[in-house]
Formats: C-alpha cells, sequence, structure tokens
C-alpha cells in the first residue's frame, strides 16, 4: 500500500470514529430509560442516534481505500469479513450467552435466534443485539463492491451508482422496505458518499464528483426518509452535515489531528459498537434496579465496554483478521505456484 493514496492509517478518520461511536453510546445509555432505568435524559444525547450514519459515510472511504488495494473482488471480500465477521461471532455468541444466563427481559433470545444471526444478515428475525441491524447495509454495501469490481474494475464505482439509483427508484415508487432489504437503499447514498471523497481527494479522479451528485441527489430517498415524528430531519442534517463535512474539509485539506482519546476510541469503535448495547443496557438495568445512582451506573457500564472493547481489539478482532488474510494469501500462492506449497 502506497501513502500516496492515503493508505496510512489516518487519525483524524479514527477520531471521527471515536465521535461516532461515543454518540451511539450517549443515545443507547442515556435515551432509552425504559430500558435502563436511569432517571434523567440530557436532550442532547438525541442526536446520537446519527452516529451511525455518520460510520456509514467513513465505511465509504475505507471500503474504496480497501478496493484501491485489493487484487481481485475475492480478495476485497475476503478482506472485510476478516475485518468483520471474527468480532461480531465472538460478540454475538458472547452476548447471547449473557442474556440467557441473566434471563434478561429487555433483550429475550431463543436458540433458534442465535443460529438465524450467525448470518450476519438480519432479515426479519429477532437480533441478538438490536446495534447489529447496520451490519447488514454493510453487508450488502460489500457485496455490491465486490460484484462491481469483478464487472468493472477500476471502475467499480459505476456498479454502486446504479445500485444507489435503482434503490432511490424503487423507493420512490412506494415499495420502501423491499429496496432496503434488498439493495439497502436507505444507507447506500451515505456509503457513496464516502467513496466520492476517496475518488476526489486520494485518486483526483473527477468521477467522484459524479458519486456526489448521485449521493446527494438520492438523499431524500434514501437516509432523509426517516419518520420526522421519530427521526428530525433538520437534526440529522444538522449532525451529518457538520461532523461529515468537517471530516471530508480536514481530509480535502490533509488535516490530521489525533483528537485526543478520540482516536483511541475509534480504532476500537467496531469491538465498542458490538457489545454495547445489549451488554451494557442490561448492565445499567441491573445496577440502577440495584439502587445504584445513574453516575455510578453509567461510569461502570462505559468503564467496562471500553476496557472490552480494547480487550477485543488487540486479541480477537486484530490477530483473527490477520490470520484470514494470511491464510488467504497462501491459498492463493499454493494455488498459483503449486510446486511453492510443497
Amino acid at each position: 500500500m502506497t501513502k500516496a493514496l492515503g493508505h496510512e492509517r489516518n487519525p483524524t478518520i479514527d477520531a471521527f470514529r471515536g465521535i461516532a461511536i461515543c454518540s451511539v453510546l450517549a443515545y443507547h445509555y442515556t435515551s432509552e430509560t425504559a430500558w435502563t432505568g436511569l432517571t434523567h435524559t440530557p436532550a442532547v444525547a438525541q442526536v446520537g442516534r446519527f452516529g451511525v450514519e455518520l460510520f456509514f459515510i467513513i465505511s465509504g472511504i475505507a471500503i474504496s481505500m480497501t478496493a484501491r488495494s485489493s487484487g481481485n473482488a475475492i480478495e476485497f471480500f475476503v478482506k472485510r469479513v476478516a475485518r468483520l465477521y471474527p468480532a461480531y461471532l465472538f460478540w454475538m455468541s458472547s452476548t447471547w450467552l449473557f442474556l440467557n444466563w441473566v434471563g434478561s427481559p429487555i433483550f429475550p433470545h431463543r436458540i433458534l435466534d442465535y443460529i438465524k444471526n450467525i448470518t450476519l444478515y438480519s432479515g426479519h428475525h429477532r437480533l441478538v443485539d438490536p446495534s447489529y441491524w447496520s451490519l447488514t447495509p454493510e453487508l450488502l454495501f460489500y457485496g455490491f463492491t465486490a460484484v462491481s469490481l469483478a464487472v468493472f474494475r477500476r471502475h467499480y464505482w459505476l456498479g454502486l451508482v446504479a445500485v444507489t439509483l435503482i434503490g432511490a427508484g424503487i423507493a420512490a415508487a412506494g415499495r420502501t422496505a423491499f429496496a432496503d432489504a434488498a439493495v439497502a437503499a436507505k444507507w447506500m447514498p451515505l456509503f457513496l458518499l464516502g467513496m466520492s471523497a476517496w475518488l476526489l481527494i486520494y485518486e483526483k479522479r473527477r468521477v467522484g464528483w459524479v458519486c456526489a451528485g448521485v449521493a446527494l441527489i438520492t438523499l431524500p430517498f434514501g437516509a432523509l426518509r426517516y419518520d420526522p415524528a421519530f427521526h428530525p430531519h433538520w437534526a440529522m442534517v444538522a449532525y451529518i452535515g457538520a461532523l461529515g463535512g468537517a471530516l471530508l474539509m480536514m481530509l480535502a485539506l490533509r488535516i490530521k489531528v489525533v483528537m485526543g482519546p478520540l482516536g483511541w476510541i475509534g480504532l476500537r469503535s467496531y469491538s465498542l459498537y458490538l457489545l454495547h448495547q445489549a451488554l451494557g443496557v442490561s448492565t445499567l438495568k441491573m445496577l440502577t434496579r440495584l439502587g445504584a445512582p445513574d453516575w455510578f451506573s453509567l461510569t461502570v457500564v462505559v468503564l467496562a465496554s471500553l476496557g472490552l472493547a480494547h480487550l477485543s481489539f488487540t486479541y480477537i478482532e486484530g490477530p483473527a483478521g490477520m490470520a484470514i488474510n494470511r491464510f488467504y494469501k497462501q491459498l492463493t500462492t499454493a494455488r498459483r505456484y503449486p510446486a511453492a506449497s510443497l
């Protein structure tokens, strides 16, 4: 990977991942009082529900980098599965076991739920952790990118523009549920927006403007299609516009900032996302039932979540991903040069 194309670790992107996951934690830990048992709900935490949308923009940038560094579509998909699946399987399994052990009334699950969740596709079954819904759009985006790489190669953006337009068309025709389930229509404009930033900033390709234009045109049929009563349009536009705009501007100007602990948290944001909601909310509920004050309960849960996320990143997410990628390289080398494997 070459530094000229921005393949080195970017502390600014990690810091904005940290902002996104902190937003999500603030929302889930303080806004869902019926689940957590907390007595105080800061109104500002409500905007944290849009942290996932910021993640999708960042994902568009990261996936473009992976597509650029992959030799073919299969290698790309293996890299993304290696990044996503090991930590997911560990925390999904751990969450299911924990919730059944404590008998959580908030997140009841059966063995059938566990088996269905192994696929990583949410579909219509009960999720072990409600946060896992966002992994389905990610998986669909990976799949569409892999197919586009196989068909269009360097011009893989063509396939993703087509998918985004098709999804917007289906949604505009009133088939919103089908559009979201089949082609992630609600979220593809956000992925495409991140991809356009990569193409413009790092690859210096004017087609990035085409991707950006399609992303902005289709947003009303996608992310901005939320129910205004539950997801106010102005709040989402303000959150995504401010943070997404700041991220893209800093990348364009080559501004790299660590932002204190946000970069550290951002590096561990995927593991933190996987374990935070069902485990964290259930623990908050247990602590508040025991009479613990809100500040103590939140402190314990946040610190425990950060600690577990660090262990997961260090001993599961990183090593397992590298092992899968190493195995794939050995397998392809053995197929290409049979004598080398003897």
